[in-house]
């Protein structure tokens, strides 16, 4: 059926195929890759870092520091540092930021911006730059304790808090969060969504039932919704698979 699986003893890297769409390489040093049907992809390096694509063109990346990016197939994109910073582009043409300490600010589509210190401060700006507005614990948004909400010109509402943690719920009804620590979430209110920590480990779920997750020191796992698995262990350099019909190999 053009399935095979393979094991290199001199080097430790192994590979599968499962005929179907599906498969996937790992190496002795805890990297490796894995393709699947429904047009999903994974890599991850044996430092942590990695990425992912998902079936609706969003994809992924996380250093293995505590920092990564996203982006969707319709133009929005976010980024998060290990120290719970980050910044954010939306389709529209706006964009953001957001620092450890709690300030941010954001620009939007028409030029104009805003920015909040630490303390709940905020000082607008023209499109041309130029100061319009100058406040101490601003109106544009709740700010009581120096967290802060604010909605964007495209309906996103951004939660920013004291401590760097935060959110972004999108006009899709995708959300994002972040901890301020290096961690965070994503949800597409579709059945996917996928989380990741500060030390490069995380996880991910699908809308079609499957699920993998991954390890700082490179082990992963991946349970397909047909009752598939494929599982690599860092610590040993050993692996198993089984396609969901019949077949397995450790």
């Amino acid at each position: 059926d053009g399935s095979y699986n393979s094991y290199d003893a001199s080097t430790g890297a192994s590979s599968w195929n499962d005929g179907q769409g599906n498969e996937g390489s790992y190496n002795a040093d805890g990297s490796g890759s894995e393709i699947n049907a429904d047009g999903s992809s994974y890599t991850w390096s044996a430092d942590g870092s990695g990425s992912s694509t998902y079936p609706d063109g969003t994809t992924e990346t996380w250093d293995g520091q505590g920092g990564g990016s996203w982006a969707d197939s319709e133009g929005n994109s976010g980024t998060w540092n290990a120290d719970g910073s980050g910044s954010w582009t939306s389709s529209d043409g706006s964009n953001g930021y957001h620092n450890a300490d709690g300030s941010w600010g954001t620009t939007y589509a028409d030029g104009t911006s805003e920015s909040w210190d630490a303390q709940g401060n905020v000082t607008y700006y023209d499109a041309d730059g130029n100061v319009v507005d100058d406040t101490t614990g601003g109106t544009g948004g709740d700010n009581a304790g120096g967290d802060v909400t604010e909605t964007g010109d495209d309906g996103t509402l951004y939660q920013y808090n004291e401590d760097g943690s935060g959110s972004a719920t999108y006009p899709d009804g995708s959300i994002e969060t972040w901890d301020g620590q290096g961690g965070g979430s994503w949800d597409d209110g579709q059945g996917n969504s996928s989380t990741w920590n500060a030390d490069g480990s995380g996880s991910a779920t699908y809308a079609d039932g499957s699920a993998d997750s991954w390890s700082a020191d490179g082990s992963y796992e991946y349970n397909g919704a047909d009752g598939s698995y494929n599982s690599y262990d860092a610590s040993t350099g050993a692996s198993s698979w089984n396609d969901g019909q019949g077949n397995e190999g450790s």
